[in-house]
């Protein structure tokens, strides 16, 4: 392993020393990657496939026209809250962009912000537009990712399928032909274990008119609206880095379903109009749905894990079906101002009995919303209330004020009833994206003081309403965020960043008759991280991290501490050729002190793996462009010295060492 760490490292300051003395024209190249990172740093979650990181490209392949975007569709970028937002019209109304880098000039735009943003960007005039129409495109997808290993479960026969992760994905759009644009997509993956390439499959069929003021979809869509207390995808951003415009939501409606999650969509039709201020939405579904039905024939629970290698996992796949129908009214009274109306119907065929985050009980379900949304340069607000058939009222409030350049700060108030019933709706809060159960305040600020170091800080207060799984009573937690920007020239940054959550959890101390006794404590975490990142050129980025996480219980707990130091490097030694690697080493107690690392990934996905025990881990992914086709491949290593096995069950790997690779070929047309 040493010896592997050690070429790893040769090779890496071979290609640094001989990029250093050469000039790139592709410094921008895989922006939306570095946007992707960015968000998604604060992540604790085992995820591989993100609907996000999917979402960017989608933005970066066809990006937003600067002279002709709203306030909305310029949130859709990450990092443009309603103010900046507001600002960029502003500004478009008194001078039109010439070009993206015109974007410099609009107040709160800095050099770092730009740089993250101008991926998505685009500059079209005059006859530029209509050419754009007339052009036709095909992206194809080809992901095929493996572990070097024998897992127990393919040893045994316990898995049905080979150990292949495949994914295939064609998408394509016509020019404009008679006033309509049609866009075609479909995808299908087969998780490791499975049996067939089309174990999850999705399409669409997409009509659109020129000035897109009709939108048509048959097949598998989302529909995202207000603040997503009723309607939404089944992941987005929440509390993270960005402390102010991370925030808000900004719904794009009516949309295609291009993701590999197989739980966040909707089967079926819709169709959306637009017409003097008013975007008008109608929608029906019918799909399949995983779940594990009890004795009596219930729906116990959904299934969401996606994974139907074993017997008992085959048995849970499309057991239930769902159906739906409702619609989506937004008002767009003038520039900034906007209020909505939503609601929808489920019926399922089989009686749900206490599954879902609500514990949903019975056949039929219904929930309906309205909300709003203001902004202006210098404030923003936005709110909406949510009523389920059961009259169970939910509701989240905020407000963000700039009253200068260099101060934003934002108030989040938000309540969620016990048992409030929202099968397709993503809040902003604590519990996962459930609006269930809990109530918040949340406040943040993001101040400017010099033009080389932004501070941003954020604490959330959170109580369950009643009971939960952890208590009969209610239960309280907090969680408080504090981050430095440091940047004293162009070519460095150094961020330094500290988190303290408190959270109750159910604990379990031995009474005098070896009884195990439950109680409620509360779990106590602190994280501390320092990233030092150096860009001596424009085809080089060097990066260090230290990380400490400590935790303790209150209870019957003991205390845990995990540590990670890692060295990655990025350069570009050629035109189209980008070359990323580290070196992780991690010391973890147990796992309740793991560590995350979030690492670059295949384009379209990303890994944020859950590091514990002692070990060692490195990969290193290369991309190479070359005019419409790029391949990408990427091999990782994690090692674990003390170890006899990696893993449990089905997913066991005997022995101290994990290998994986993976590829990807990416044609555009």
């Amino acid at each position: 392993m040493l010896r592997h760490i050690r070429l790893v490292s040769t090779v890496l300051v071979f290609w640094t020393c001989d990029s250093l003395s050469q000039s790139s024209p592709d410094s921008t190249e895989d922006r939306a990657d570095e946007v992707v990172e960015a968000t998604l740093e604060s992540a604790t979650r085992d995820l591989e496939d993100s609907q996000f990181a999917e979402e960017l490209m989608q933005l970066e392949t066809h990006p937003i026209d600067l002279n002709k975007a709203t306030a909305s569709d310029l949130q859709q970028i990450p990092g443009v809250d309603m103010t900046l937002a507001m600002r960029i019209v502003s500004f478009r109304e008194r001078h039109p962009f010439d070009t993206v880098d015109d974007l410099l000039q609009v107040e709160g735009v800095d050099a770092p912000l730009f740089l993250q943003i101008r991926s998505f960007l685009v500059v079209r005039v005059g006859i530029d537009d209509d050419l754009a129409m007339k052009r036709a495109s095909v992206r194809f997808t080809q992901r095929t990712i493996t572990r070097l290993q024998n897992q127990r479960g393919y040893v045994d026969g316990e898995y049905a399928g080979n150990p292949l992760k495949i994914y295939n994905k064609l998408i394509v759009q016509s020019p404009f032909l008679f006033g309509l644009s049609v866009e075609t997509g479909g995808l299908a993956e087969k998780d490791p274990g499975e049996r067939t390439l089309t174990d999850f499959w999705s399409g669409f069929v997409s009509v659109t008119n020129r000035d897109r003021s009709v939108k048509l979809i048959l097949g598998d869509y989302a529909v995202e609206a207000g603040q997503g207390l009723s309607l939404w995808r089944s992941m987005t951003s929440t509390k993270g880095s960005d402390v102010v415009a991370g925030i808000t939501r900004s719904p794009r409606g009516l949309r295609p379903y291009t993701s590999s999650d197989e739980n966040g969509f909707l089967r079926g039709g819709g169709i959306e109009v637009r017409w003097n201020g008013i975007d008008a939405t109608v929608f029906v579904s019918r799909r399949r749905i995983n779940a594990t039905v009890n004795e009596q024939g219930a729906i116990a629970s959904f299934d969401a894990s996606g994974l139907f290698r074993t017997q008992t996992e085959i048995q849970k796949k499309s057991i239930a079906s769902e159906e739906i129908s409702g619609m989506n009214v937004d008002f767009r009274v003038t520039e900034g101002l906007r209020s909505g109306i939503r609601g929808y119907t489920a019926k399922f065929d089989r009686l749900v009995d206490g599954a879902g985050a609500s514990g949903f009980r019975g056949r039929n379900a219904a929930v309906g919303s309205v909300d709003f949304s203001y902004g202006s340069q210098h404030v923003a607000s936005f709110g909406e209330v949510a009523v389920d058939h059961l009259k169970s009222v939910a509701c989240i409030g905020g407000v963000v004020l700039k009253p200068v350049q260099s101060l934003d700060v934002a108030l989040v108030l938000r309540s969620y009833p016990i048992g409030f019933v929202s099968l397709h709706g993503y809040g902003f809060g604590e519990s996962g994206g459930h609006p269930e159960n809990e109530k918040g305040v949340y406040a943040s600020v993001r101040v400017v003081p010099f033009s080389w170091l932004a501070v941003s800080t954020y604490f959330d207060q959170f109580a369950t309403l009643g009971a939960s799984q952890i208590s009969l009573l209610p239960v309280h937690g907090s969680e408080f965020f504090a981050l430095l920007q440091i940047e004293p020239d162009r070519k460095t940054t150094v961020l330094c960043q500290m988190g303290q959550k408190d959270k109750a959890v159910r604990e379990y101390f031995v009474d005098p008759f070896l009884r195990q006794n439950p109680v409620v404590g509360k779990r106590m975490q602190n994280s501390y991280r320092v990233t030092f990142e150096w860009r001596p050129s424009p085809v080089v980025r060097w990066k260090t991290r230290i990380e400490r996480v400590d935790v303790r219980y209150t209870v019957a707990g003991g205390p845990g501490k995990g540590i990670l130091l890692y060295q990655d490097l990025r350069i570009r030694p050629a035109k189209g050729l980008t070359v990323d690697g580290r070196v992780v080493v991690f010391d973890t107690d147990s796992y309740d002190s793991r560590v995350y690392e979030f690492e670059s990934e295949l384009r379209g996905t990303f890994a944020n793996p859950a590091l514990y025990g002692k070990g060692v881990r490195m990969y290193v992914l290369g991309r190479y462009r070359w005019t419409l086709v790029e391949f990408s491949a990427k091999y990782s290593t994690t090692l674990r010295p003390a170890m006899r096995a990696l893993g449990s069950g089905g997913n066991e790997i005997a022995g101290d060492l994990d290998n994986q690779i993976s590829v990807q070929l990416e044609v555009r047309v």
